[in-house]
Protein backbone atom coordinates (compact mmCIF):
# COMPACT_ATOMS: atom_id res chain seq x y z
CA UNK A 1 0.00 0.00 0.00
CA UNK A 2 1.48 3.39 -0.94
CA UNK A 3 2.41 5.52 2.08
CA UNK A 4 0.44 8.59 0.89
CA UNK A 5 -2.75 6.49 0.84
CA UNK A 6 -2.06 5.13 4.33
CA UNK A 7 -1.44 8.65 5.61
CA UNK A 8 -4.64 9.99 4.01
CA UNK A 9 -6.83 7.09 5.12
CA UNK A 10 -5.70 7.23 8.75
CA UNK A 11 -6.01 11.03 9.04
CA UNK A 12 -9.16 12.58 10.49
CA UNK A 13 -11.62 13.79 7.87
CA UNK A 14 -14.54 14.35 10.24
CA UNK A 15 -15.26 14.50 13.97
CA UNK A 16 -17.76 12.00 15.35
CA UNK A 17 -17.82 13.12 18.99
CA UNK A 18 -15.55 14.72 21.60
CA UNK A 19 -13.06 11.83 21.53
CA UNK A 20 -13.57 10.12 18.17
CA UNK A 21 -12.70 11.11 14.61
CA UNK A 22 -13.05 9.25 11.32
CA UNK A 23 -10.75 8.77 8.32
CA UNK A 24 -11.33 6.55 5.27
CA UNK A 25 -13.04 3.58 6.95
CA UNK A 26 -10.82 4.00 10.03
CA UNK A 27 -12.00 5.27 13.39
CA UNK A 28 -9.42 7.44 15.21
CA UNK A 29 -9.28 7.62 18.99
CA UNK A 30 -6.90 7.28 21.94
CA UNK A 31 -7.05 4.33 24.31
CA UNK A 32 -4.98 4.15 27.46
CA UNK A 33 -3.16 7.31 26.40
CA UNK A 34 -2.14 5.87 23.02
CA UNK A 35 -3.43 7.09 19.66
CA UNK A 36 -5.10 4.40 17.60
CA UNK A 37 -6.77 3.94 14.28
CA UNK A 38 -9.09 1.00 14.08
CA UNK A 39 -11.75 -0.95 12.24
CA UNK A 40 -14.88 -1.71 14.21
CA UNK A 41 -17.39 -4.46 13.56
CA UNK A 42 -20.62 -5.83 14.93
CA UNK A 43 -20.63 -7.07 18.50
CA UNK A 44 -17.44 -5.27 19.49
CA UNK A 45 -15.08 -6.93 17.01
CA UNK A 46 -12.05 -4.72 16.35
CA UNK A 47 -8.69 -4.39 14.65
CA UNK A 48 -6.55 -1.68 16.29
CA UNK A 49 -3.26 -0.15 15.19
CA UNK A 50 -1.17 1.71 17.77
CA UNK A 51 1.69 3.33 15.82
CA UNK A 52 3.56 4.65 18.87
CA UNK A 53 3.64 1.14 20.37
CA UNK A 54 4.26 -0.62 17.05
CA UNK A 55 1.29 -2.79 18.05
CA UNK A 56 -1.64 -4.27 16.19
CA UNK A 57 -4.43 -5.97 18.13
CA UNK A 58 -7.35 -8.06 16.91
CA UNK A 59 -10.29 -8.62 19.23
CA UNK A 60 -13.03 -11.02 18.22
CA UNK A 61 -16.17 -11.40 20.30
CA UNK A 62 -19.62 -12.96 20.17
CA UNK A 63 -21.38 -10.06 21.93
CA UNK A 64 -23.83 -9.53 19.09
CA UNK A 65 -26.92 -9.06 21.28
CA UNK A 66 -25.18 -7.20 24.09
CA UNK A 67 -26.14 -3.54 24.44
CA UNK A 68 -22.66 -2.36 25.52
CA UNK A 69 -20.55 -4.63 23.31
CA UNK A 70 -18.19 -1.85 22.19
CA UNK A 71 -17.73 -0.63 25.78
CA UNK A 72 -16.78 -4.18 26.78
CA UNK A 73 -14.21 -4.26 23.97
CA UNK A 74 -12.84 -0.86 25.08
CA UNK A 75 -12.31 -2.16 28.63
CA UNK A 76 -10.74 -5.40 27.40
CA UNK A 77 -8.39 -3.46 25.16
CA UNK A 78 -7.24 -1.05 27.87
CA UNK A 79 -7.26 -3.35 30.92
CA UNK A 80 -6.02 -6.61 29.41
CA UNK A 81 -3.90 -5.53 26.43
CA UNK A 82 -2.55 -2.02 26.83
CA UNK A 83 -2.00 -2.14 30.59
CA UNK A 84 -0.04 -5.38 30.22
CA UNK A 85 1.81 -4.36 27.06
CA UNK A 86 3.13 -1.04 28.19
Amino acid sequence: MPQPWIDASTRAHTRIDARTEYGYFWWLRSFGGHSSYYMSGMGGNRVHVFPDLELVTVITTTNFDVAAAHDITDRLLVDEVLDRYG
